[in-house]
């Protein structure tokens, strides 16, 4: 699935059960994504992120409007 994600120019929301396998995916797809595009853009929201008031839902919201939802 990420090798189709990092093949198809898009925008995704990938939702996993753990952040540890959040940021195992995010890491995947930065590597792929780096070779077929310019500006690849890969946002690692979890509820385990310091410094961070909003929850999970609000900032996953926020990404989207960051990027022209």
């Amino acid at each position: 699935m990420l090798d189709d994600v990092a093949g198809t120019p898009g925008r995704y929301v990938i939702a996993v059960p753990r952040k540890e396998l959040a940021e195992e995916f995010a890491s995947y797809l930065r590597e792929r994504l780096d070779t077929k595009t310019l500006h690849p853009i890969v946002k690692t929201i979890h509820s385990g992120q310091a410094g961070f008031r909003e929850g999970v839902v609000r900032r996953i919201e926020e990404a989207l409007r960051e990027q022209g939802e």
